[in-house]
């Protein structure tokens, strides 16, 4: 049976209880509240998201729930065949949905990218597999749908055959248009510009997400962070 203790004893943490809610194990420590979890991310992912926190940190950026390192300074722990992470918990108030809210919340956010700047990652490969996708998809898409409206008995079932068929010529023309605007040379610069601006997004940026503490706002559930490109 697993005993958080083998896991925790890898951290520099005073332990002080242990208490287990759902999937989560509460940590109570003299200082502050920590949260034990397994997790299905890979090591290379956990790695991602703890530079990316550090990058944030470095830019001056404090407010989010960090990912605590091992004594060895691994933000993760292997126990057999699972993966844990111990997270520094931050548990503040929910916001109240108002407009002065609102605004703090924008200029908080916008904070969060700021601090995003002089990331060093190369985009160039990862984008143009972006848009060879996008452009496959399309025309896959409009491929398929030719393909059904020449042989509608194709759909065995008839129910979705018809209707299919009622809009049929809709979807072709939807299809076919968006096929030829992402083939243009406009649509790859515009986009190649948008994706200039190299930035972490949360991945999951809702107002449960962000909370109230200790008089400033912070950022919570920080597993999903990502990249703009």
């Amino acid at each position: 049976m697993f005993h958080p203790n083998v896991v925790l004893e890898k951290y520099s943490v005073d332990v002080k209880s242990i208490k287990k809610i759902d999937k989560e194990i509460l940590i109570k420590t003299k200082n502050r509240e920590l949260s034990l979890k397994k997790i299905k991310l890979i090591p290379s992912e956990i790695i991602f998201i703890y530079s990316a926190q550090r990058h944030l940190i470095e830019n001056k950026f404090y407010y989010f729930e960090k990912l605590m390192v091992t004594k060895d300074g691994s933000p993760y722990v292997k126990f057999k065949k699972d993966t844990y992470i111990l997270i520094r918990k931050i548990e503040g108030k929910k916001l109240l949905l108002e407009n002065n809210t609102i605004i703090k919340c924008i200029d908080f956010v916008n904070s969060f990218h700021a601090a995003s700047s002089n990331l060093n990652a190369e985009m160039g490969t990862k984008y143009k597999a972006k848009y060879g996708v996008d452009v496959i998809r399309a025309r896959n898409i409009l491929s398929v749908l030719c393909k059904i409206k020449e042989n509608p008995e194709t759909i065995k079932n008839s129910n979705i055959s018809e209707k299919l068929m009622k809009y049929i010529d809709r979807q072709i023309l939807y299809a076919q248009t968006a096929y030829d605007i992402i083939k243009q040379p406009e649509y790859i610069n515009i986009s190649q510009h948008a994706m200039l601006e190299k930035r972490f997004i949360h991945g999951k940026l809702e107002f449960d997400n962000i909370v109230e503490f200790d008089n400033r706002l912070f950022l919570k559930n920080m597993l999903d962070v990502n990249m703009n490109i």
